[in-house]
This record gives C-alpha cells, structure tokens and sequence, in this order.
C-alpha cells in the first residue's frame, strides 16, 4: 500500500522509554500482524537509554509501518511538530510512549476513519493506574455516535459530549491540523493544553465513535503528572496558559461555539494550576499566593472567565484551608458530592 493511502499516522514522542515502548509499540501489531493501513513515527527526543535499539527494532520488523526519527532533545511538543509535515495518514493521533492502545479496537477505528471527513474524531479512553493496575473508563455520553457534529451543536450537547475532548481522546484529520498553523510550545510540558485548544476551536465538524482506543497510564512518579513534578513545573504550566491566553485575545471578534469552546478550555486549564497550587503545593503560602496572582491576572486580561473560574476557585480555596490532600481530592472525585458539584459547575460554564 502506498504511503499515500495510509489513513492513520500515530506519533509517538520517546524520551528515555526503554521501560515502558515496547509495550506502546507492540500495541499497534495483532496477532495477525500490522494492518497497513497506518503509520507509525516514532521520535526519540534525544533519549539517552535504549529507547532508540527499542524502535529501530520495530522499524526493521515493520518497515512499512514503523519509521523513526533521531532528534537533539526539544519536549513533548517538539516532537509532534516534527513529526505532523511528514505524517502520511489522511488522520493524526499522538500517543505517548509510556501510554498504549487498546490493538483489539484498532481495525474498527481504522475502517470508520477510512470513511469519515471529520476535522477531529473522539474516541473512548481510560485512565490505567500503574499502581493497582485499575482502569477508569473516559467515555462520551449525550451524543449520538457516528454523525458529524458542529462546534455549537457540541457545546449545546452538555458536559458528558466534552468528557473525551482532550488529548488522549482526540484524533484531528491531518490536512485541517496543517491548516490551522499551530505551532506547540517546545521545551515544556503541557503542551498538550495547546494541542487540545487552539485547532479544536477551529474545527467545522466533529465526529464520536463508540470505542475505547487510548490506555493513559497515571501514576508514575516519573511522570510529568506525579505530585511533586506538577509543583515543579507549575511555572511551564502557567507559560502555556498565558499562550492560550494570547491566542484568545488575538481571535478577539470570535462569537458563539467558538468562543464558548476556548473559555471552557482555559478554565479547566487554570484550574489545574489552581489544584497544583493549593492542593499539591507542599508550601501551602506560596501555593496560595500564586493561584492567588495567576487567577487574578487572568480576569484582568480576559474578564469574561470570572463566572467560569470563581466557583471552581472558591471550592479549592476552601479544600486548601481544610487540608485537602492529594490523596483525600482522588478519594472526593467518586464522591456524590463532589461529582454533583462538577456537573452544576460544568453546565454554568457551557451556558
């Protein structure tokens, strides 16, 4: 099969993934063997361990399937910038190395792709906890599966259509992606707000299919994700909030879904800061006084997500001085309560 026929390309972004690639490549190969039907870049971002034999592995075994690119090091976003101008796939998705699809379901997202024109796809997916080994299912509701949807439509869907509407959900058609002309912060983590944002919001038609394709693996404390490493990067964070932030200011005539889209976006944004700072944050003053700063400069420059963020903040403000830990905020999640809370919030923010 020519390059040219390839409907899916998955980038996959490797920096020092010896533990956890072969497990993420083997992945995309059934039993009966790669479908040629996708692509697979595999970017080692400079990695020091064997991350690199790992993938040339797979590129002898499957040439036709496997490619790989060697560069100096750049992050997470650095990768998927190098690897979308070469992609071959008429569909794009990004899943990270220590991360894995569900190869049962693959075929099935292959063929549906093979016949859709959607700008962006949504999957299923679940969270996979490295300790327990328990998965959490992320699934789509109120929606119906298999039809194109616009932005409005999906905003005045409800909360349930947006609950996979995020990286590990997310599968952009290749053409739209390049014609958005975006361009991920590199050297940082949480690029992946970006990714999530900025050409979403440009989306004319959105498609759901009813399947579970990403397994995201949390709870590894090498993980940008960990506790400690949040609060370390928290300052990387904030650099990409105030990125999206510029970009909405720059769409500054943006009306409707659109922009309904984007300060929803950046409010779940800046309320993962938040939860690092007053949450996470080992140095609880400190920690107040930055979610303190970084919520009120974002009113001042972007005053129409005061009523998007203020309930969220009052709420997390009032766990911080009840010394809510981590721990105790994962244990709330399942709680009626909090996932009564979550809902009344979440339906005022689509308003």
């Amino acid at each position: 099969m020519c390059e040219e026929n390839k409907i899916v390309t998955f980038i996959v972004p490797a920096y020092n993934s010896e533990g956890f690639l072969t497990k993420c490549l083997s992945s995309f190969v059934s039993s009966g063997g790669a479908d040629k039907r996708i692509e697979v870049i595999i970017v080692n971002d400079g990695s020091k361990d064997k991350t690199k034999d790992i993938a040339e592995g797979f590129v002898r075994r499957y040439p036709n399937i496997f490619k790989l690119i060697n560069k100096k090091n750049g992050g997470h976003g650095s990768a998927i910038n190098i690897a979308v101008p070469v992609a071959s796939g008429k569909y794009v998705k990004v899943v990270d190395s220590d991360d894995w699809i569900v190869t049962d379901n693959l075929e099935s997202y292959v063929s549906q792709l093979s016949t859709s024109s959607a700008d962006v796809v949504i999957t299923h997916f679940h969270t996979i906890n490295v300790r327990s080994g328990r998965g959490t299912a992320i699934k789509s509701s109120g929606i119906r599966y298999g039809r194109n949807y616009s932005l409005e439509e999906l905003m005045d869907a409800g909360k349930g259509a947006l609950s996979c509407c995020m990286f590990h959900g997310i599968t952009y058609k290749t053409d739209f992606y390049r014609a958005c002309g975006i361009t991920l912060s590199e050297g940082i983590s949480y690029e992946d707000q970006e990714y999530c944002t900025l050409p979403f919001m440009k989306a004319k038609t959105i498609m759901f299919f009813d399947l579970f394709l990403y397994e995201y693996l949390i709870g590894n404390v090498s993980q940008s994700m960990s506790d400690s490493n949040q609060v370390a990067r928290a300052p990387q964070l904030e650099q990409v909030y105030w990125k999206i932030s510029d970009a909405y200011l720059k769409h500054e005539n943006m009306r409707g879904a659109s922009k309904r889209y984007f300060l929803y976006k950046m409010a779940e944004t800046l309320q993962n800061y938040c939860v690092t700072m007053l949450i996470r944050n080992k140095d609880r003053k400190h920690g107040r006084a930055e979610a303190q700063r970084v919520k009120m400069k974002s009113v001042q420059i972007v005053p129409e997500i005061l009523k998007l963020v203020e309930p969220r903040y009052r709420i997390l403000l009032s766990m911080h001085f009840l010394h809510i830990s981590p721990r105790h905020l994962e244990w709330l999640k399942n709680s009626p309560l909090y996932i009564w809370l979550r809902k009344t919030i979440r339906r005022k923010d689509l308003c």
